[in-house]
């Protein structure tokens, strides 16, 4: 596939991709644009409608005879859950939901292949659509598409790589010849590997089609029988609710950039989110981090825990600098100036090219040059 990698068989995954060589951290692994697009209009099991079935497996169809020859010949080799099913556990999902989880996806099979079936009468044809379908939906668990190549990658609570918005898999540690490169599927989970081993699963099997999580983190982690554990999954909790109602109004706010010079920050932000929220997740960020620190979490979600951190911080000064809470900016702006200090030492950790640590270098140097690009003068 690459020079850097292979597929081999792996015991107790099927197969997946092993190093070829020897892998230096801040690598880039794999470049890849997705061959499929993710459809976010799938097929409902609670309610059951041809049409809608139907035009979900003609739009995956419709895909595919669009690929090219070679990539379809490989994407068909790609990992199916409908075809030979290791036996698998569904003891969490009936204790957190009360249901037989391998009784949906029997149903979701039974009825993918009878909506097939209706819409083709030759045999062989319907094996092959189920088949291509079943691929799809199997592997097309990251929003942002269907990429082959890291289809075969196989998940990891820890992985040893970053999946950046660019479609690159950056290597985030030293990599041995014969070790496994891995890939977190459940990226848009925010700060996934923090949490307890019990709710990564259930979030894996709910989200991803992961039945059985048998990455070594999983293996060796027993942070769900600790104290620290139970908090952590709290804290989370708290920043998730604080960080979308953040993400939203970030997005809003910097819709609407350049501003105006005499634009009120916080005027143009909604209510769901004020100062005091973005002071409470800045604090929890703080808390997140230490506590990840002292438990030794991975380099990666440490360094993402400072990026929310300052990202959360830089809005903060923005939304209270010019109105009757701009008390509060210069505790955000020596957040941010902090933040960007500790995510510089991380270009040591995670590599240059991936962290660009010069940038945040130039950033807590001189932070006022920085904030004049939105118009704001603190002093």
């Amino acid at each position: 596939m690459t020079n850097l990698y292979r597929l081999t068989p792996i015991e107790g995954k099927g197969f997946g991709i092993v190093a070829s060589t020897f892998i230096k951290k801040g690598t880039v692994i794999l470049e890849e644009k997705a061959q499929m697009p993710f459809l976010d209009d799938g097929p409902d099991l609670e309610a059951i409608r041809a049409k809608s079935w139907m035009n979900w497996i003609k739009k995956i169809l419709a895909l595919y005879s669009k690929m090219k020859k070679s990539d379809q010949r490989e994407y068909l080799e790609l990992y199916n859950q409908f075809e030979n099913n290791p036996k698998k556990d569904y003891s969490l999902w009936n204790q957190v939901l009360g249901t037989d989880q391998s009784s949906y996806e029997n149903s979701f099979k039974e009825y993918l292949l009878m909506f097939i079936q209706k819409m083709e009468a030759d045999k062989e044809k319907v094996e092959k659509n189920f088949k291509i379908v079943g691929i799809y939906f199997s592997n097309s668990v990251m929003k942002d598409g269907l990429k082959i190549k890291r289809s075969r990658f196989n998940h990891s609570c820890r992985a040893n790589t970053f999946d950046d918005r660019d479609g690159k898999i950056w290597a985030t540690s030293n990599i041995e010849p014969g070790q496994e490169i891995t890939v977190n599927y459940a990226k848009p989970k925010v700060f996934f590997n923090m949490l307890s081993k019990g709710i990564r699963h259930f979030y894996l099997r709910f989200n991803f089609n992961v039945t059985n999580c048998f990455c070594d983190f999983c293996k060796e982690d027993t942070n769900d029988e600790t104290v620290m554990g139970s908090k952590i999954d709290n804290l989370l909790g708290e920043l998730e609710e604080l960080g979308n109602d953040f993400s939203s109004t970030k997005e809003a706010l910097f819709s609407l950039f350049p501003f105006s010079a005499d634009s009120n920050y916080e005027e143009l932000t909604t209510d769901c989110y004020t100062p005091e929220k973005g002071r409470k997740l800045v604090d929890l960020c703080k808390e997140l981090y230490k506590l990840g620190k002292e438990r030794k979490d991975q380099s990666t979600t440490l360094y993402s825990m400072l990026n929310l951190g300052y990202l959360v911080a830089e809005l903060g000064i923005l939304m209270v600098w010019k109105g009757p809470k701009k008390q509060m900016a210069e505790g955000f702006k020596n957040d941010c100036i902090s933040f960007c200090k500790a995510i510089e030492s991380f270009g040591k950790l995670l590599g240059k090219q991936l962290v660009k640590p010069e940038e945040w270098r130039k950033l807590h140097q001189d932070y006022d040059k920085h904030l004049e690009i939105f118009g704001v003068k603190l002093s």
